[in-house]
């Protein structure tokens, strides 16, 4: 994937150790010595040396065929010469043909070797980077407690503010936030898990812990006149028209004839 970012003045906060370095160098050279035997295993001769050996007994097969058919002795004297030559030629190629046999099979055994080799040096690698993993996320946890315990002052006040508010959006901002803990892997108990802030081994709640806070208070204190004016608000009755205001209910009375007096 290109890269569209300058890294030359970039400074990580990470990087690989020496145990991880050297872990990796052990795969590669793991990695490196298997190919040598499979560049070697595709150089070895063991077709074209069987091919000769073959090729020097079917030879010798029919010098032998000639010396019995020999009808004179100069001819079979000859014949028995390149029957000789050809007896020496078939175990010069038969030893070829074993060597290489020899060969290609300690090759083999070399291979399967290197395969061993190859899965305990990838078998270190993964433990090593799995010890750096644990350590980056030791060092995530140490980072996001100092968050936290930075912007806990933060969020107290934002209690505090929507304890005069009662603001639907902020309210659902404040509940939803979550900042995990790094060191449990069940993620179950998060750091900050809205207004739930991780103390020691216990919880505390930021809905009522900010009460104790003092600049918290000065919020709220702040946000006092907002909450006065709602009061105002709310008990504020709009006006009614005399003619459309409840009048006083009077008792009439009724005369035997039934007609109002």
């Amino acid at each position: 994937m290109e890269k569209n970012v300058e890294l030359k003045d970039a400074k990580p906060l990470f990087s690989l150790n020496n145990n991880v370095l050297a872990a990796i160098d052990k795969v590669l050279q793991a990695l490196s010595m298997r190919q040598r035997i499979d560049q070697a295993i595709s150089e070895t001769q063991v077709t074209c040396a069987q091919a000769e050996c073959d090729q020097a007994m079917q030879d010798q097969a029919e010098a032998e065929a000639a010396l019995v058919l020999a009808d004179t002795r100069e001819e079979a004297a000859e014949a028995e010469k390149i029957a000789v030559a050809a007896t020496k030629k078939v175990e010069k190629k038969q030893q070829l043909l074993d060597r290489e046999k020899r060969l290609v099979e300690a090759l083999y055994t070399k291979a399967k070797l290197a395969d061993a080799d190859i899965q305990v040096a990838r078998d270190e690698l993964t433990a090593v980077a799995g010890i750096l993993a644990e350590d980056i996320r030791s060092q995530l946890a140490d980072r996001l407690a100092g968050i936290v315990d930075d912007i806990t002052g933060i969020f107290k006040q934002a209690y505090a503010a929507q304890s005069v508010l009662h603001s639907r959006s902020l309210g659902g901002l404040l509940s939803n936030i979550k900042i995990p803990n790094p060191m449990d892997p069940t993620g179950q108990y998060n750091l900050l898990d809205g207004d739930r802030l991780k103390v020691g081994n216990g919880y505390v709640s930021l809905a009522s812990e900010w009460r104790n806070d003092a600049a918290s208070n000065a919020v709220a204190d702040a946000f006092a006149p907002l909450n006065q004016a709602r009061a105002k608000g709310d008990a504020h009755s709009n006006f009614v028209h005399p003619i459309q205001r409840p009048q006083p209910y009077v008792i009439r009375g009724y005369s035997m004839t039934g007609i109002d007096k």
